[in-house]
């Protein structure tokens, strides 16, 4: 790669960081809220699968988040004694660097991939990230966007195991791993067992593309299939590694939880569910996509290698999205819905977008002029204040009261502490859910995390009561 090529591809990561920082620690904050977020920044586990555990084979989220929570407690709490704030900056940070690499390796992708011009590829890389951020860009669909979760949980769980697989799923394909030394070789192996032990609903991604490339690779070289599976170990060890997690994870405590005699009724409503997603697509989002589609099509005939891309992008489209209804329906149909759940099948329903707007660049230079301005469209297209996109949070309140709220918490545990009290009734808010956000078989996570983090010298048994004061102290309306 070229100096200036470098250049330009550091200049798009470290921007990107910082808007997306901007947009995590500003506008749509991550504050910690439900008793999944108290619970897990405290949560210890081991490093590998185990069977005993509540979520058997979530070995990366719930090692990252409260490894992400000791920094930020013990680096950024020292010098603003705030908990809850050094907790919201280190996953606001970490959230955007994650997309960050995200989007800086899509760039790569095309450049390396297509021979595509650097700078012709980081403008298709910015269209790629606006994308994520205008497609449930609507009213009827509760402004939601791609890389939305209803909690800090939800980016931990969901979010960031997506965007792992997807980053190595796009370095393993221009990246030859055979021809890797030994240090950088053991870095993405150690990645790809990070990003396969994390989550049924995200590992799926780099399983598939695996499975897909020794198959394809089968039937274009007529090979014993022996023969691929020596040449092609790296992807015969995902996928066996993931057969692995989804024995542990279809065995464990939470699957045992969410077992239910409808199987087939639930397929039924998750279909219906993800059909209905689509009819809840931004309107710009639908138009724009058909036109570039469109030309991309009319444009692409002579180019066999594109052809056989979008042909494979449209086969992961058709995969993962059968894939997640089957899974949804053996766990809660309504999964199906959720944004964060949907990333790995709508990635390659903008990447098969976004190639044929590179097939347009590519055959018609002079419409390279026309981007910037369907850019500044798109960009105000999307709403920019700070009351236009969903808050990460289950109650759906602003990230302020969130943060009001917890510190009324953090306040109350303390004064029964320091008062030797053996056990403490947690005023909460009223909430339109009997046990959610605050579940009550997990009162004691509150104190618990607390505890962990040196907040207090000791827990304390904890017990609800839902207080309507609180709700109007701190103006919270549901």
């Amino acid at each position: 790669m070229k100096r200036n090529d470098k250049v330009i591809i550091w200049s798009f990561f470290i921007l990107l960081w910082i808007i997306m920082a901007f947009f995590y620690l500003r506008v749509h904050p991550l504050v910690i809220w439900d008793t999944d977020d108290w619970g897990n920044i405290s949560l210890v586990r081991k490093p590998y699968p185990d069977r005993s555990a509540w979520n058997p084979s979530k070995v990366f989220p719930e090692i990252f988040m409260k490894l992400c929570a000791w920094i930020g407690v013990k680096c950024i709490m020292p010098l603003s004694n705030d908990f809850i704030g050094a907790l919201t900056l280190v996953f606001g940070l970490v959230v955007s660097f994650f997309i960050a690499m995200y989007g800086t390796c899509f760039v790569l992708f095309l450049y390396t991939k297509f021979n595509f011009e650097v700078y012709k590829a980081s403008l298709v890389g910015i269209f790629f990230i606006l994308f994520h951020f205008l497609i449930f860009d609507t009213s009827e669909g509760g402004n939601l966007y791609l890389l939305y979760s209803s909690s800090v949980t939800g980016y931990f769980h969901y979010v960031i195991p997506s965007l792992l697989n997807l980053i190595l799923l796009m370095l393993l394909e221009i990246e030859n791993l055979h021809k890797c030394n030994a240090l950088k070789k053991g870095g993405i192996f150690l990645l790809i067992y990070l990003a396969i032990f994390s989550n049924l609903f995200c590992s799926y991604i780099l399983m598939f593309w695996a499975v897909f490339k020794i198959f394809k690779k089968f039937f274009d070289n007529q090979k014993n299939l022996r023969n691929i599976l020596y040449e092609e170990i790296d992807k015969f060890g995902i996928i066996v590694v993931w057969g692995i997690s989804a024995i542990y994870e279809l065995n464990g405590a939470r699957a045992d939880s969410l077992k239910n005699d409808n199987f087939i009724g639930n397929i039924v409503s998750a279909g219906k569910l993800f059909v209905i997603r689509f009819g809840k697509l931004n309107t710009f989002f639908v138009v724009l996509s058909i036109v570039i589609i469109v030309f991309g099509n009319i444009c692409i005939f002579l180019n066999k290698e594109k052809v056989s891309f979008l042909l494979e992008c449209l086969i992961f489209i058709m995969i993962n999205a059968i894939y997640l209804v089957l899974l949804s329906a053996k766990t809660t149909a309504e999964y199906i819905d959720r944004p964060d759940v949907l990333i790995g099948c709508f990635f390659w329903i903008l990447m098969f977008v976004m190639v044929n707007m590179v097939v347009i660049i590519q055959n018609t230079d002079k419409i390279i002029l026309t981007i910037p301005i369907i850019l500044f469209v798109l960009f105000f297209d999307i709403p920019c204040g700070y009351s236009t996109f969903a808050e990460s949070n289950a109650s759906g309140i602003d990230s302020s009261i969130v943060k009001e709220i917890d510190n009324d918490f953090i306040r109350q545990i303390i004064s029964a502490v320091d008062g030797n009290k053996d056990r403490l009734e947690l005023h909460i808010p009223e909430t339109p859910g009997d046990n959610w956000p605050f579940v009550s078989e997990a009162s004691n996570c509150f104190s618990h995390s607390l505890y962990t983090y040196g907040i207090i010298n000791r827990e304390i048994e904890t017990v609800y009561v839902r207080d309507r004061s609180i709700n109007e102290k701190y103006n919270f309306v549901y």
